[in-house]
Formats: C-alpha cells, sequence, structure tokens
C-alpha cells in the first residue's frame, strides 16, 4: 500500500496597513521564497512550522510533496501581483503532483493584500474550489492572526501559536500534520467553532499575566479527549480593515455544541480581562537616564514602535539622538536599517571615518524622526549571515545582507542592508558583540527578544518612539474598522 501523500506549502506576511511601501517579489526574496525540491532540506532540523511538518510527516510515514514556501518580513501591503505568484504556484502544484491525500499549510493570518482585506481567506477559497470540499487540510496560523469567515469556512481546522515570542510554531506544525493524518485515516472529524471579540490589544508576553491566565484556561479545555484545539489570537491591531480583533477557535472530534461552548467561555474571559492589557512604556531619555545611573548590565532597551517584525521601517532614529544627547558610551543598537549607509561604510572600508546621514528615510518625521547627520567610524562588515541559536526559530540561517557597525563614539550601531527584527543574540555576536558586556542593549522589537535576550538581562524596559508600532492605537487613523473597538471606543461591545 502506498503511503499518503501530503502537499505542503507556507505563504506568510503580517500586514501593517500603516506602512507606505507594498510588499512584493523583492521583499520577499529578501527573506525566502523556495520552491519544491529546496523546501525539504531548507527547513529539515528547523524549529518552525514546515520543520514541525517534516517531523509529523516522518512520524506517520507519509510523503510529503513541497510546493512553494514564500515567507517577507512584515511592512505594508502585499502586492497583488505577489499574491497572485504564490496562489498560482500552490494551485499549479495541486494541478500537476498527482494523487494528494490531504494538505498543510504555514500561514499567517495578518495578509493584507492591496486590493483585499483577506490574504489568507482568498487563498483558502481558492484552494477549496480546486480540490473540493471535503479534502482534509489544515493551517497553522500565528497568534496576531486576524481571523475572517473566509479563512474559517474553507480550512477543516486551525491551529494557532500558544506563544508570544513565538517558541513553539514547530510544535504547532506537527500538531497539525498529525492531526491532518488522523483526519485522512478516519480517526477525527474536526469542527471549530469561532468567537470573535472587537478588541485592539497591545503585545504582552504570553509566559506571564495576564496573557498566560487566558492560555491556562485554553490548556485546561484541551484536557478533554474531545477537545482537539483551543486557540487564542491576539490579533494583529495595525491593520485597519474589518476583521482586525481579537478571536477564539475552538476544535473538537465532531462535537459542535461543545466547540460552541468553549469558544464563547474563553472569549468572555478574554473580554472581562480587558482593562489589564495594557502596555506600560517610558520615554527613550527617561529609560536612558536610568540605565546609566545603575552599575548593573545589560539593561535591554526595547524600541517597540519601530519594531520590524509589526511593519515599521526599522529606522527610527529618536532612540539613537536621545543617547547621543545623554553622551551615552557603552551602548549599542540593533539594528537600523539604512542600504545606502551600509553602501557608504563599504566603499569606505573598516577604521574609516564617515560622514552620514543614518535612518529617518522611509516614513514621515514624525513617526520615525529626522535622518541625523553624524561622523561615524566603520567599525566591522559581514556578510550578515548567521544561524539561530536562541530557543526562537533555532537553527534557522539568517541572511541579512551585508552588514556593517558604524562606532558613534560610544554608541556601536548595526547597520544590515536588509530589514530584520534583532530576536537572537546572534546578530550582535556575529559581529564580536557581546549583549552582556553593554551597558545597554537597544532593540528594534517588541517581543520577539524576550525569549533569547531575557535571561541575558539585568532589566528590560520598553520605550515607545510613536512608530508605526506604537501601543498607541489613538494616534492611528482607522477608517476601516466599522464597529467600536476596544480601547478606542468605550462602547465597544462582543
Amino acid at each position: 500500500m502506498s503511503p499518503m501523500r501530503l502537499l505542503i506549502a507556507e505563504f506568510k506576511h503580517e500586514s501593517n496597513t500603516f506602512a507606505s511601501r507594498p510588499t512584493g517579489r523583492a521583499e520577499y526574496e529578501a527573506r525566502y521564497i523556495k520552491r519544491a525540491g529546496e523546501i525539504i532540506p531548507f527547513f529539515t532540523g528547523v524549529k518552525s512550522e514546515i520543520g514541525g511538518f517534516i517531523e509529523g510527516a516522518r512520524q506517520a510515514g507519509a510523503e510529503l510533496v513541497p510546493v512553494i514556501a514564500a515567507n517577507a518580513m512584515p511592512s505594508g501591503v502585499v502586492t497583488r501581483e505577489m499574491f497572485n505568484y504564490v496562489r498560482d504556484a500552490i494551485l499549479q502544484g495541486i494541478r500537476t503532483s498527482g494523487r494528494i491525500d490531504g494538505i498543510a499549510l504555514s500561514l499567517h493570518g495578518a495578509m493584507v493584500v492591496e486590493d483585499s482585506f483577506d490574504g489568507e481567506g482568498e487563498l483558502l477559497e481558492a484552494i477549496r474550489n480546486q480540490v473540493g470540499p471535503d479534502l482534509p487540510l489544515m493551517i497553522t496560523l500565528d497568534f496576531h492572526a486576524n481571523l475572517t469567515p473566509k479563512m474559517m469556512s474553507n480550512c477543516s481546522a486551525m491551529f494557532g501559536y500558544n506563544t508570544y515570542p513565538h517558541v513553539d510554531t514547530y510544535e504547532r506544525g506537527l500538531e497539525a500534520l498529525l492531526n491532518l493524518v488522523k483526519m485522512i485515516r478516519g480517526e477525527l472529524r474536526p469542527v471549530m467553532a469561532l468567537e470573535w471579540l472587537p478588541m485592539l490589544i497591545p503585545s504582552l508576553e504570553t509566559s506571564l499575566p495576564p496573557f498566560s491566565r487566558v492560555f491556562d484556561a485554553a490548556f485546561a479545555m484541551e484536557k478533554d479527549p474531545r477537545v482537539v484545539n483551543v486557540s487564542w489570537f491576539q490579533g494583529f491591531p495595525w491593520t485597519d480593515i474589518p476583521y482586525a480583533g481579537s478571536a477564539v477557535v475552538a476544535v473538537t472530534d465532531d462535537d459542535p455544541a461543545l466547540a460552541g461552548r468553549l469558544a464563547r467561555e474563553l472569549a468572555q474571559q478574554v473580554w472581562e480581562m480587558r482593562e489589564l492589557f495594557r502596555v506600560e512604556v517610558m520615554t527613550p531619555a527617561a529609560a536612558i537616564a536610568k540605565a546609566t545611573q545603575s552599575l548593573h548590565k545589560p539593561f535591554v532597551l526595547a524600541d517597540i514602535s519601530d519594531n520590524p517584525g509589526g511593519g515599521a521601517p526599522s529606522n527610527g532614529t529618536q532612540v539613537i539622538k536621545a543617547l547621543l544627547d545623554a553622551g551615552a558610551k557603552d551602548a549599542v543598537v540593533a539594528t537600523i536599517h539604512d542600504p545606502q549607509v551600509v553602501e557608504q561604510a563599504v566603499r569606505a572600508g573598516v577604521r574609516a571615518t564617515i560622514d552620514i546621514e543614518l535612518g529617518g528615510k522611509t516614513e514621515p518625521a514624525h513617526l520615525h524622526g529626522e535622518p541625523l547627520k553624524l561622523k561615524a567610524m566603520v567599525r566591522t562588515i559581514s556578510d550578515g549571515r548567521y544561524v539561530n541559536k536562541g530557543p526562537m526559530g533555532t537553527g534557522f540561517k539568517v541572511d541579512n545582507g551585508v552588514t556593517v557597525v558604524l562606532d558613534l563614539g560610544g554608541v556601536e550601531v548595526i547597520v544590515p542592508e536588509r530589514k530584520l527584527q534583532p530576536a537572537d543574540p546572534e546578530i550582535l555576536r556575529r559581529h564580536g558583540i557581546e549583549p552582556r558586556d553593554k551597558q545597554m542593549v537597544v532593540l528594534k522589537s517588541t517581543l520577539h527578544y524576550r525569549a533569547a535576550f531575557a535571561p541575558l538581562a539585568h532589566e528590560i524596559i520598553q520605550l515607545d518612539g510613536a512608530g508605526l508600532t506604537s501601543p498607541n492605537f489613538s494616534t492611528f487613523r482607522y477608517r476601516n474598522l466599522g464597529v467600536p473597538r476596544w480601547p478606542l471606543s468605550p462602547d465597544a461591545r462582543p
């Protein structure tokens, strides 16, 4: 008897609709686009959803049919051309791969296309129209997914991350694949229930209260053998779309009443806890003053409003300006995305002193600050390649393009050719900087950095520089939300 054949693919993007630049083919290629035979070698041993798909297929004795894996850094909306390219690659793969017993997709859940609010829903609907209503189709989704009716109605079951920082992506991929196999074998008949909440929730760590209380309740529900999965989705608040919000999805084995009851119960708990979902931030100047007055090190200063992992440009200059104004002498900033400065530094060479205009080039100055006119010494130049060693994306091969370290007179700045979120200390160590030796480590990240940097830090302080990922949602002009959202409106109701 031939093994079951499972088609797998990935198409991910977290779309910040307030970012000015769309996300096209070049932005995807800057992270990765892998086709067919490249996928399994690239992801084997990597702690990601596809890494989990690969392991699940091995355990089940199934044959994988990889089609495409496309992932771009969070940024502006996805172009129609890029969306069609990946969608058509998946549909072509389904048509030409012979017998397919099931499909597993690694998606994000917050993709907005330039002419569509619902990227994942449109993709899943196109797949369903081709394969019919009965083929088992499992998807994994990011904790920051914005759930839509099309997403719900066009897959068999969904499995959301249980962690932020996202350190369980491999486990969710493995869970989705093994449940796909059970469904194909007739051992599972998944049914889902959705409860959507009109909430724009800022990012907090899932391992700590209050978020941990929600997940503890979900895990308790999953102990029932009739329950396949209970996922809470925080949602992605920097998308101006009708579906932006939080949601609970419960999946049971052929028990729709139970799924509905569990989804309602957990959603009610989330709503009642809403006033606990607040983020404490400091101004850059206050945080720097606190760190410089301490005898301990390092202080990790998280510039959460310029997080490239949420679609911000990662070239805001407010924190660097504050460091220089304070006369800081023992700090490192990771990272400022500025390909022009990288090119200039490479031309000059290591140890050269150059006049630069750093950062602030892609969004309005009121969001991210003016470019800084500075003298800088080129300390190092590298190819920008390293392997993640921390608990998030362990084993993933990172390629930031040519990367330089500039010394601004005691403040070192890592400037990569490609935009990235500095979630792993290897971004520093690759360039000869040990984070534990610095008084201040400034990271343009909201929370992913905590998985690897929290064990190194004396203290973590969050900064809000009013950028494109600010937790102050009142600074954004939402036009497409429709119904009121908490906390923007006190009249919001589930």
